[in-house]
């Protein structure tokens, strides 16, 4: 643990210091904002974390001005301690919208799921995967930051909120 005055200096640091890029849980968003930059032309871009106990969804957000967009939504697995990429989507000038995030997310759910169905010789109901991706997105946008937190101290999930590249 860190002692109380590096432990302040880096998560309220004094005016004229700069902030380390530490993840902070944006409640009503329901997930961690990372890896912002304001770009040169004054936009801002971060990163949004949700975790679940299956499932980590990182989407990329723009501020440019005074509107929001999605810029892209990334799914990720877990195998082990790792992530694996498992679907992502890139958008074109669309607005933030939690519904609209929601919706192409199923759909990207949906069809790993398909996938992983043929994939595995298995067999599968459309009506079956459909409540699979619904129960999963649904733990996504739920409140668990306790059960996160405790999860993130005892594993190397930590890194999933360190800024990419």
């Amino acid at each position: 643990m860190k002692p109380v005055n590096n432990f302040l200096d880096t998560v309220l640091p004094k005016y004229g210091n700069v902030k380390e890029n530490i993840p902070v849980y944006n409640e009503s968003q329901r997930m961690f904002i990372s890896s912002n930059y304001t770009s040169a032309a004054g936009h801002l871009y971060y990163k949004g974390i949700r975790f679940s106990e299956r499932l980590v969804m990182i989407e990329q957000v723009g501020l440019y001005h005074n509107w929001t967009y999605i810029d892209g939504v990334e799914l990720y697995a877990f195998n082990g301690n790792e992530r694996v990429l498992i679907a992502k989507k890139q958008f074109d000038k669309e607005f933030y919208n939690m519904e609209f995030i929601k919706n192409e997310v199923k759909q990207m759910m949906q069809s790993y799921f398909k996938s992983q169905v043929l994939l595995n010789n298995e067999n599968a109901s459309d009506e079956v995967l459909l409540q699979y991706t619904e129960q999963t997105l649904d733990s996504l946008y739920e409140n668990k930051i306790e059960q996160i937190a405790l999860q993130l101290k005892q594993s190397t999930m930590l890194s999933l909120l360190a800024p990419q590249n």
